[in-house]
């Protein structure tokens, strides 16, 4: 079991997704493993307290299964969003 998971992260990082994420979004560099692993484990929402990441997260691709990033208190507005097919970015987090 645990070998597959070590292949299938290595697919992850061998399929370009870290290049892409390296070099097409504003997430810094000791946070691009937190995106890549919620990426990987396929990810809807990934509960975070760590402003600055929400705020970067908004950099990342536009696609159906990247994970949306938000606060517990902002956790049922993001379902809803997810729900319904886009993301705000919102003011509070450009503190």
């Amino acid at each position: 079991m645990m070998m597959n998971t070590l292949e299938s992260y290595g697919n992850l990082l061998n399929g370009g997704r870290a290049r892409d994420l390296a070099i097409e979004t504003l997430i810094p560099g000791e946070d691009a493993e937190i995106v890549l692993s919620a990426w990987h484990d396929k990810a809807d929402i990934f509960l975070t307290e760590d402003k600055r990441l929400i705020k970067f997260s908004f950099s990342l691709p536009l696609e159906p299964n990247i994970p949306a990033f938000c606060t517990l208190d902002k956790l049922e507005e993001t379902i809803t969003e997810k729900l319904e097919g886009f993301k705000i970015y919102p003011d509070e987090y450009d503190n």
